[in-house]
């Protein structure tokens, strides 16, 4: 508040001394009063493109300000953009990885079938052992998947 106050003060830009807002002369030394002082016109011309940095006012608020009162504009030179990054072409499907993939999937699908089909004829002990397996595979699986994520650079050794 108190930068405002003194922006807001007159003085006479001859002898430095208080002057009313309305006088067109300085009451002490007799000079001709300019509608505001160099001090304050130095004041804004500072203060003016830090506001427009900060986005209090826009460009041409900015623009209208300094001409008002007779203030040299420099406008600073407009940031060069950011250069975009390269598009990363996708790399194609690799044939060997596509059908490794089906036929684990149809032999896992053929086990699981032949299983389901004669279950009741396996032993109980079996049974339990098939169970048990396929749960600490799974779990294994699973955290290994999400260990890849957490470090996605070991992403490719994985394969």
């Amino acid at each position: 508040m108190r930068i405002l106050e003194e922006v807001l003060k007159y003085y006479c830009s001859n002898c430095k001394s208080p002057i009313k807002e309305g006088d067109k002369t300085c009451p002490k030394c007799g000079a001709k009063l300019e509608e505001i002082s160099s001090s304050q016109k130095r004041f804004l011309g500072q203060e003016i493109p830090k506001w427009k940095e900060k986005n209090i006012i826009l460009e041409s608020q900015a623009i209208g300000i300094l001409k008002e009162y007779g203030i040299k504009y420099q406008p600073k030179e407009k940031p060069k953009p950011i250069p975009k990054k390269p598009v990363q072409k996708k790399k194609p499907l690799d044939l060997v990885k596509v059908i490794s993939t089906i036929g684990a999937i149809i032999l896992g699908l053929g086990i699981i079938l032949f299983a389901a089909t004669n279950w009741f004829k396996i032993p109980n002990i079996i049974r339990i052992i098939i169970l048990l397996i396929t749960t600490v595979e799974r779990t294994t699986a699973a955290l290994q998947v999400d260990s890849v994520k957490q470090e996605p650079d070991r992403q490719r050794d994985a394969w």
